[in-house]
């Protein structure tokens, strides 16, 4: 699990830490939060890159979980085959990279388009359902008119 949850990973963005920051000193800031801080104000770009990216990354897990669970449900029916086939894909992936000792997060970046297609099916699956009960249509905005 630590594949998926690694805070620190930049999942393939091109935001590392200098080369001056020695690996001791970078596992020495991840211990301590004073460390990690110290670090972040010593590179704000690399830091907040680095936290937006993570962001990203643990909130469209959180979504993709939920999606998952939801998928059980009849209103997802139609979106459960596409689902499984992506939660099966990623499992696989994951087993096959912890059996061969591949726990390097870059290796999870592939999966990223496969997690996001779920939760944007999931997404626009309950906007649709929203529309079809009446809880809050979406109108289009227009631009007044000058007649």
């Amino acid at each position: 699990m630590a594949l998926w949850r690694n805070p620190f990973s930049s999942f393939g963005w091109p935001n590392e830490m200098p080369s001056s920051v020695g690996h001791q000193q970078r596992l020495d800031a991840s211990r301590s939060t004073g460390g990690m801080m110290a670090l972040a104000r010593q590179y704000p770009l690399q830091a907040a890159s680095k936290a937006l990216t993570a962001g990203y990354r643990f909130a469209l897990l959180g979504l993709f979980v939920v999606f998952v669970v939801l998928s059980f449900s009849s209103r997802y029916a139609a979106v459960r085959p596409i689902v499984w086939i992506a939660v099966v894909w990623i499992v696989a992936r994951t087993v096959a990279l912890a059996v061969t000792n591949n726990v390097e997060t870059r290796y999870t970046a592939p999966t990223t388009p496969a997690i996001e297609l779920v939760v944007t099916l999931g997404v626009l699956t309950l906007v649709r359902r929203r529309r079809q009960s009446g809880l809050g249509e979406i109108k289009p905005i227009t631009a007044p008119s000058v007649s």
